[in-house]
């Protein structure tokens, strides 16, 4: 199993542009030093705590002060975005990081952001993200072509003479795509099992996981695809100390408490996604507070404690290739919060055995 960071990046008030930069960016180089093997960053708008809008931003600071992490936008909202645009300035970060690059998509889950860019609506988001993620991949070819599809409008200039057209593939002529999903029977998982893209699962339950994977399974058969387990990242919430006691009392006195209180919580409430976190358990969805999140859904404890937990999550739902842990506010004091994913990377990540 491999290891990396999401960063959304939670950042507590009072803050600034500068502050969610500085710490996205002094992140990516931690993880680098660290060992993991990937470093994500998200993308909003307009959403209060998650302020980066650009995180090409960070990539670029971060790719000349690392050295072997991949780094990835989680993802760019890509219904907001002219596809020919980014295609363009994803193959070009690709090049600059030799390969150390992927792309993270989605469609958009927030009506402000949404709203933002001129969309009321966001039922049609889905198929915005299909017809634009089709324009990139062919314009990654290189290749002459005019498309003029429902949403958007692209094309790709004939041949031309020598050196009047510079190569605008990505680094090695392909790049890796992820797609972020939440919600069971997901429309993104879907598509990435027909793409042969990998998904990106938050969290909320192993039968939530279940569904995704059976979704992704079934939809790559659907297209003569065979899912691979490797390819599936799974973002979940971690805290290690040297004692149970100690990782308890830290997260629930940290950000990581903190943001769930206040803002993750009531959004998986208002979602149903509660529900999903005990579904087949003797517990009501109404008994999920903190408490209960840090004992049975969290991966608190010390590094034998964490192992134990993630193994036997790992062989619940089957194997999955990366385990992504959600970055968290401690600029007021990183060190111990540093330590906590050091030691996930350095002393846990190895030890997990992929029961596929």
């Amino acid at each position: 199993m491999k290891s990396g960071i999401f960063q959304s990046p939670y950042m507590l008030a009072p803050n600034t542009p500068r502050r969610s930069f500085d710490w996205a960016v002094d992140q990516a180089i931690f993880a680098d030093k660290a060992g993991f093997h990937e470093y994500w960053i998200a993308e909003h708008s307009t959403v209060t705590l998650e302020e980066i809008p650009s995180p090409e931003l960070v990539i670029a600071a971060a790719a000349r002060e690392t050295t072997n992490i991949m780094l990835a936008p989680g993802a760019h909202l890509l219904p907001y975005h002219n596809p020919a645009t980014l295609a363009i300035q994803t193959a070009f970060l690709s090049n600059v990081l030799q390969g150390r690059y992927m792309l993270g998509i989605g469609p958009g889950a927030f009506p402000n952001d949404g709203l933002v860019h001129g969309h009321t609506d966001l039922s049609e988001n889905a198929a915005m993200q299909e017809e634009a993620i089709g324009i990139m991949e062919r314009i990654w070819e290189a290749k002459p072509f005019q498309f003029e599809g429902k949403y958007f409008r692209a094309g790709f200039p004939e041949d031309e003479p020598a050196g009047s057209l510079r190569d605008v593939r990505p680094w090695g002529g392909h790049i890796d795509i992820a797609m972020t999903s939440l919600s069971p029977n997901s429309k993104s998982v879907k598509l990435a099992g027909a793409r042969g893209y990998s998904p990106i699962s938050f969290y909320a339950g192993d039968e939530l996981l279940k569904n995704h994977w059976e979704t992704y399974d079934t939809s790559a058969r659907e297209a003569g695809r065979t899912a691979e387990r490797s390819k599936v990242r799974v973002c979940r919430e971690l805290y290690i100390a040297d004692t149970d006691k100690e990782a308890r009392e830290q997260a629930l006195n940290g950000t990581l408490a903190k943001v769930w209180a206040e803002r993750i919580l009531p959004i998986y409430q208002a979602a149903g996604l509660t529900e999903w976190i005990v579904k087949g358990l003797d517990v009501e969805a109404s008994d999920v507070d903190l408490d209960y999140l840090v004992d049975n859904v969290w991966l608190v404890g010390s590094p034998e404690t964490v192992t134990e937990k993630i193994q036997s999550f790992v062989d619940n739902v089957g194997g999955i290739g990366t385990l992504l842990i959600t970055d968290y506010d401690y600029t007021a004091d990183p060190s111990p919060w540093r330590e906590s994913l050091a030691r996930f990377a350095a002393e846990v990540t190895p030890k997990i055995v992929d029961p596929a």
